[in-house]
């Protein structure tokens, strides 16, 4: 369990860490770039394998670490865009929602056992987002961005399928050398867009920039991690919702004692709903 706590508590801190970046006025499109290059370093230092370079260039998950660093970082943009663009509830929700490709490749592809419990419990999860993310009547969603809400699921999906694909398939020993290469993979892409990006490009670092990558990068490879590690132990079935919903539930929490975060009666019905949701999907697992 010591892994999917750490997955849980750093996906909880990489959330708060946005609403600081927000309150302290730290370029987020900076913060994601080089939370890359620290995490690339991470991986440097605390690697433990002897690949030479060769071996590297030989291995299996080269090629596929270099996109799936792609859409780690496209997932990250895509994310705060759609924020702004289409509103913070639905794309939360999207973001969230996308926890049923993984499951649905679970099942399909990596042999994962299905049963009433754990159907009802992904049910009832996935229900849950819904009500611990809604809101006043006031907030809108702007249907002229509902593409990027849209896009945020497939690739966050796909990201969290494909790791999956990998860990099942090519990582044995080589999970942190793994990480290393996604990561540098991520920086140079992310380096890209910000070079391409005339507004970007002005203003490409600061200190603020810096130090929040750092802490960003600090939390953001420990989560890749330990998520990996526990996907090693959890069906994906059963990890990606408990994972995911325990996330939206601690974070709601925080919001409340932190950042004075209201939450209405529909949105404690949602965090009651997801708790029920784990404890199913647990009781089925035996966990």
């Amino acid at each position: 369990m010591i892994f999917l706590s750490i997955t849980i508590l750093t996906s909880v801190l990489i959330i708060i860490s946005f609403k600081v970046f927000n309150i302290l006025d730290v370029s987020v499109n900076q913060a994601i770039t080089f939370n890359y290059l620290f995490g690339f370093i991470y991986g440097l230092v605390f690697r433990e394998d002897n690949h030479s370079m060769n071996q590297v260039i030989d291995s299996d998950w080269l090629i596929p670490s270099i996109f799936i660093g792609f859409v780690f970082i496209l997932g990250f943009f895509l994310f705060s865009k759609s924020a702004v663009k289409a509103g913070v509830s639905i794309t939360a929700v999207s973001a969230k929602m996308s926890v049923i490709i993984p499951v649905m490749a679970g099942f399909l592809l990596f042999g994962d056992s299905i049963s009433t419990l754990k159907v009802a419990g992904i049910g009832l999860a996935l229900l849950s987002f819904y009500f611990i993310f809604k809101k006043g009547e006031n907030e809108r969603i702007n249907y002229k961005y509902i593409i990027l809400p849209l896009s945020l699921l497939l690739v966050s999906g796909l990201n969290d399928s494909l790791v999956k694909y990998m860990e099942h398939n090519y990582l044995t020993d080589n999970i942190l050398l793994f990480l290393t290469f996604v990561f540098l993979s991520a920086f140079i892409f992310g380096l890209v867009f910000s070079l391409s990006n005339s507004k970007s490009r002005q203003n490409l670092i600061s200190y603020k920039g810096v130090l929040g990558g750092f802490l960003l990068g600090t939390f953001n490879f420990w989560n890749a991690w330990a998520f990996i590690r526990s996907m090693n132990i959890f069906e994906s079935s059963m990890l990606f919702p408990t994972v995911n919903v325990s996330v939206v539930s601690i974070s709601a929490f925080a919001g409340l004692l932190f950042f004075k975060e209201k939450l209405k009666l529909i949105n404690w019905i949602g965090i009651f709903m997801a708790v029920i949701a784990i404890l199913l999907i647990s009781l089925e697992n035996g966990n």
